[in-house]
């Protein structure tokens, strides 16, 4: 019976690992894109969309792939699916290079923060997932931590609170194509690269400020990076998204971004944080323990 549990438990495990080193390198993305405020945010978020695919195009070869990408360009259920999460994970990412270009890495990291919660009420809606009293009072909490936010700040924070609901749609669609997140990446990023490259040669000699990074080889490498640094943290978080634990639970370590996010505008570009915000994010804190509380008490699990 032991050996049975200890079975069942390795590939969630690995699922956890997986999700927990994504959030990482997403929270620390930041420090990276800081280095591209004075790129327009829109060619940053054409380079990411379309050199992902450096990493992407000889992962596929050396995986035996390549038929798999085939076949399901002729699965038009599929082939529509993943179209509609490129859209999705390209929003996300251009809103978030906007937010860090200007200076507003807190309001990111804040509304990273109702990222989690929303996904594990998408999760309640759409998966048959339950929640606790604890889990219901948590997402409650983070909802009050965003009015306190927005009412200090004089205006809701809009484009955050979009990021984080499009990166929820995205794991809700993710979670239901039985594609492995190799195949499904690479796909997303066939899908982007036309626009993508077809931005970057119109913005190259148009764009009035393109001598700053056209002529820059500093600058155009960490566009090709950031392309190629795009496409790990997806691949881990897909590759979590087709093991057995459960996106609620997965959910929870989506924290980790924020919490990152925030100690990277506050320790590392000095970000004022006013008493308001200083309440919001405490809030939204006691929210995350009272949710992990939920979640250490079984408060989350699959309804059969």
């Amino acid at each position: 019976m032991a050996s049975v549990i200890s079975a069942s438990r390795e590939p969630q495990q690995k699922g956890m690992e997986l999700g927990l080193l994504s959030y990482v390198l997403w929270g620390l993305f930041p420090l990276y894109f800081y280095l591209l405020q004075d790129v327009p945010p829109l060619v940053t978020l054409a380079f990411r969309s379309v050199f992902a695919l450096l990493l992407l195009v000889p992962l596929i070869f050396f995986l035996k792939r390549e038929t798999i990408i085939w076949h399901i360009f002729q699965q038009p259920k599929y082939a529509l699916g993943l179209f509609v999460t490129m859209m999705l994970i390209c929003f996300n990412w251009g809103v978030f290079v906007w937010l860090v270009s200007k200076n507003q890495t807190l309001h990111a990291s804040l509304a990273s923060y109702i990222g989690p919660l929303s996904t594990v009420f998408a999760s309640v809606l759409f998966l048959h997932e339950r929640l606790d009293f604890a889990g219901y009072g948590a997402i409650f909490l983070a909802f009050v931590a965003v009015l306190i936010f927005s009412f200090g700040v004089g205006e809701v924070p809009w484009g955050g609170i979009l990021s984080a609901f499009s990166f929820t749609i995205y794991s809700i669609i993710r979670k239901l194509i039985p594609i492995d997140a190799v195949s499904a990446l690479t796909i997303e990023s066939i899908f982007a690269m036309p626009f993508g490259l077809a931005f970057i040669i119109v913005a190259g000699f148009s764009f009035a400020d393109s001598s700053l990074w056209v002529n820059n080889p500093w600058t155009m490498t960490l566009l090709i990076g950031g392309g190629v640094l795009t496409a790990i943290p997806l691949l881990l978080f897909g590759a979590a998204m087709k093991t057995p634990v459960n996106l609620s639970t997965l959910s929870i370590l989506q924290y980790i971004c924020p919490t990152l996010q925030f100690l990277c505008a506050v320790v590392v570009f000095h970000e004022k944080m006013a008493v308001f915000q200083w309440i919001s994010f405490i809030i939204i804190w006691v929210a995350l323990f009272l949710f992990a509380y939920s979640l250490k008490h079984h408060a989350v699990y699959v309804h059969h």
